[in-house]
């Protein structure tokens, strides 16, 4: 089967297992959690799939790691390229085999069981699905009582002025086609980089949906989160998404009074 056939085939029968994954796992000095991320990962994802485990740490981290990957051929260490968590993704991105590719971060506040419900839909032909914690189903248990509430503003603020097919373009658990991600311009944005590709995805005129997940804050270890500055990128993109819907509405009045004036 040629690559396109195989897509067809996998949409029309909605199985995802089949599809090659690659999994991104962001970590900084995450030796408390990242153990029971990767043991999560190897009993909750289905082969084909590679674990890319982009390390950026100081502590003892790089160490359990190794000792996972000596064990388990599909699981790669990846030093981080650059700093921060943008540059994390990136580096994920560039070192991916596959055309697919899912984003969590290495604290275990992320379900991996969620992992499998994201890649049938994506074999359905999506360009990105967005593990929601607000949509129906979905929730979140723990943490920052004020950040909670700041996502779910900004996300349902979201949904309501661009349209966009997800009730949490804020999370950074995702999954993406690896080419979409490598074809965007994708700026320096914290934590809200993942944000940045969903609207981008968006406006693109890309595919996306969401599945229902449940989000726990660690129970281990410290958050690398920086709530202002954090805060300042995700209103960068809020307002970004604004004028950029402003824009293409002006845009689209224009077109429509040109076409009754013709």
């Amino acid at each position: 089967m040629t690559p396109g056939k195989e897509q067809l085939a996998q949409r029309r029968t909605g199985g995802g297992r089949g599809l090659p994954l690659s999994v991104v796992v962001l970590s900084r000095n995450e030796e408390r959690c990242i153990g029971e991320v990767l043991e999560s990962l190897l009993a909750n994802v289905g082969q084909p799939f590679e674990v890319l485990v982009v390390d950026d740490s100081v502590d003892g981290t790089a160490r359990i790691i190794q000792g996972f990957s000596a064990a388990h051929e599909c699981i790669r260490l990846v030093r981080q390229e650059g700093r921060g968590y943008t540059a994390a993704v990136m580096t994920g991105v560039a070192h991916a085999r596959y055309e697919t590719l899912a984003v969590l971060v290495a604290d275990a506040s992320d379900d991996a069981g969620d992992i499998e419900t994201m890649r049938a839909k994506m074999a359905e032909g999506y360009d990105l699905v967005c593990a929601s914690r607000y949509m129906r189903g979905g929730s979140r248990e723990g943490g920052h009582g004020f950040t909670g509430a700041c996502s779910r503003i900004v996300c349902v603020g979201l949904r309501a002025l661009t349209g966009i097919a997800t009730h949490d373009a804020s999370n950074s658990f995702k999954m993406y086609r690896t080419g979409m991600l490598r074809s965007m311009d994708i700026e320096e944005a914290g934590y809200a980089t993942s944000m940045q590709a969903a609207l981008k995805a968006h406006f693109g005129g890309l595919r996306i949906t969401e599945i229902p997940t449940t989000w726990r804050d660690r129970g281990a270890g410290a958050s690398k989160f920086l709530p202002r500055k954090e805060a300042e990128h995700y209103a960068h993109w809020l307002l970004w998404a604004i004028a950029e819907r402003l824009r293409r509405g002006v845009r689209g009045k224009r077109r429509r009074d040109e076409r009754e004036g013709a």
